[in-house]
């Protein structure tokens, strides 16, 4: 009814094993499902071009992952541990600029012990 299409397994009338979400504003998911929701490897990709490969659990961002916020090499990327949806953990993100963190995350934001180097040599 709303445009969404679904493909692959199913058990008891919900998406369990391997498949693919299309969804009507152009995002599509492919990889593992749990009775109904995201969960295991799988890849997500926002019709932005942007693209997270990793786990999920519960249909969120869960464990080790990596995203890439565009197509080209010269983009934002994170890879590193995720939890509940949120940069949780030991993580990398490198921006398009060059700059680097490596380091904990908390909540989604850079917190805890961690390096920070910036194109220019600094630290």
């Amino acid at each position: 009814e709303n445009g969404d299409r679904q493909e692959g397994e199913w058990k008891e009338c919900l998406k369990h094993g391997n498949g693919t979400d299309f969804y009507a504003n152009g995002d599509n998911y492919v990889g593992q499902f749990k009775y109904g929701k995201q969960c295991g490897y799988g890849q997500y990709t926002w019709r932005n071009g942007s693209v997270y490969a990793g786990e999920f659990y519960d249909g969120l961002k869960n464990g080790f992952g990596k995203w890439k916020k565009a197509k080209d090499n010269k983009t934002n990327v994170y890879e590193g541990q995720y939890y509940h949806d949120q940069k949780q953990g030991f993580g990398i993100f490198k921006w398009a600029s060059g700059n680097v963190y490596r380091g904990q995350y908390k909540n989604d934001k850079r917190e805890g012990i961690g390096d920070m180097r910036w194109t220019d040599g600094s630290i």
